[in-house]
């Protein structure tokens, strides 16, 4: 697997307070079904040669989000806005397939970000999160344990086993793939018994248990592209937080 982060780190970034505000979707509970991939053309207006908010990855030749700024410095106005990327409602994990009309398999990944950041109208044809695919586990009455109603055993950053007919079996969870998030936390690169934790959590607080999973290869080209980001941009800081930060209002 291919991966390369694209663009400046660190980045400043910053757009036009003339702008319109589109519709965001910033929290996994509202993407369920990766089956039903959400397809969203966006245009938005912002500050011409001013950056346009977001750190990318160039996975197998396929454009996935990374990291948002949500608040960029511009220059020519010297004041801090709301960055294109955050007020688009960008989040980690999702693919960009077209920029300003030209599909991104015929650009250079520089001119990619050329275009976002040069420009002062953006338009961008988004799938929400493709790569993961979200399932959720209902209560049943008949289990008295979480471990026996979920039926899944996690090792190593993956499924590592999961119980016959059990409910997370009979949702389509598989073996070798790995949780990114448990409800809205993220679990990358978490340890097994932190991960059954937040299981417990979420089966003791909610009436259902949100699985969001990805294959280990993408989610592992994903993962060290974040964490290089963090290194390069941040300093201390954890995958999970960083990944959070960009569903979080």
């Amino acid at each position: 697997m291919v991966c390369e982060v694209i663009g400046s780190i660190p980045s400043e970034t910053s757009s036009d307070n003339s702008y319109t505000k589109f519709p965001a979707i910033r929290r996994m509970s509202n993407v369920v079904w990766s089956e039903k991939t959400l397809r969203r053309e966006i245009s938005i207006l912002k500050t011409e040669h001013v950056h346009f908010g977001s750190i990318l990855a160039c996975i197998d030749e396929r454009i996935y989000v990374l990291q948002i700024d949500k608040y960029v410095y511009d220059d020519h106005n010297q004041q801090n806005s709301l960055s294109a990327a955050y007020r688009c409602g960008l989040k980690w994990g999702d693919e960009i397939t077209v920029v300003n009309g030209v599909n991104v398999h015929q650009l250079d990944i520089h001119s990619i970000y050329k275009i976002l950041n040069s420009s002062f109208e953006v338009n961008l044809t988004i799938i929400d999160t493709p790569e993961i695919r979200t399932v959720k586990i209902k209560k049943d009455q008949k289990y008295k344990h979480c471990n026996e109603a979920i039926g899944l055993c996690y090792k190593d950053g993956k499924i590592a086993h999961i119980a016959k007919n059990s409910p997370c079996e009979l949702a389509g969870l598989k073996k070798e793939t790995v949780v990114v998030f448990i409800g809205e936390h993220c679990v990358l690169e978490t340890s097994g018994p932190k991960v059954k934790k937040c299981i417990e959590h979420e089966w003791k607080k909610k009436k259902e248990v949100t699985f969001s999973t990805a294959t280990a290869k993408w989610a592992l080209a994903m993962t060290r592209a974040t964490e290089y980001v963090i290194e390069r941009k941040f300093g201390k800081y954890s995958v999970p937080d960083m990944v959070e930060s960009t569903y979080k209002e």
